[in-house]
Parts: structure tokens; sequence; C-alpha cells
């Protein structure tokens, strides 16, 4: 499996804003409007939410959409994940293959988004950016052999 290098993010460049599990920033929406703010005006990448971002109780067909039309619109150069969570093998394993590999891009996870990643590096060989919180809890990896395995 060959390696894709994907381009770096550069000033003015639109990120997709998604949440693959909890929509934390309709929870904590002060700490993610500042979130935002530091994007555009530290990095100066143009935030784009999509609509289960800070949905709470958002379906995992949903979260799916949103992260599928992030990664097949081409004005989108990069996605970044809001938060993580166990949630996401409920819905990663139906994702489309195809859209991720004719479409690759980097993704950013923050916390668990070890289900997405792993499902993205096993469509296309890809350097996904991760910063990890806390690893995953006993059934959040258990969720996560039982996805694997029926791959």
């Amino acid at each position: 499996m060959k390696f894709t290098n994907l381009p770096k993010l550069k000033k003015g460049d639109k990120v997709a804003i998604v949440s693959p599990s909890f929509a934390a920033p309709g929870q904590w929406p002060d700490v993610y409007k500042m979130a935002l703010d530091r994007l555009q005006n530290d990095f100066g990448l143009i935030p784009v939410e999509y609509p289960a971002t800070a949905k709470i109780g958002a379906s995992g067909q949903e979260r799916a959409e949103d992260l599928i039309a992030a990664f097949l619109d081409p004005n989108i150069k990069g996605v970044i994940a809001t938060i993580g969570g166990s949630d996401q093998v409920t819905y990663v394993k139906n994702l489309p293959k195809e859209v991720f590999i004719n479409n690759p891009k980097p993704f950013y996870g923050f916390s668990d988004t070890i289900p997405i990643l792993l499902i993205f590096c096993g469509y296309v060989a890809c350097h996904p950016i991760m910063e990890p919180i806390y690893l995953p809890n006993l059934r959040c990896l258990e969720k996560l052999m039982i996805l694997l395995k029926s791959i």
C-alpha cells in the first residue's frame, strides 16, 4: 500500500467542522465559538459547520452524512472533528469507501476518533492527524474489535 501525502492547510482554506459522535458544540457553544474564532484568527482557516455538528441527539446517519458531504465537497481542504466517542462504531462500517478513496483530505481527530481513522487508513493509506487525550475505554475497544471483524 502506498501512502498518500496530503497537502498542508494554508490560510484561506475552508475546513469542515464535524462531530462524529457526541455534538459537543451544542453542549458547550461558548467553547465551540472560541475554537472557531481561533481557527479563523490564529490560523486563517475558514470553518464550515455541518448540520449535525452542534445538534444534540443527531443520529448516526446524520453524522455519517456530514462526513460524506465534507469529503465530497471540493472546496473543503480538511476535516476537523470536534470530539470523538465510541458511538462512531454504530455507523463507520456503512460509510461508502469510494468517497474517501476518491477524495482524500487531511482529517484532524480530537479525542477518540480511532474508529474513523482506522476505516480511513484501511481505504486510503494516508497520514491522519490525531490528538489523543485519553485511551479509549474497554467498551469502545470491544465495539471497535467487533467492527473490524465485520469488515
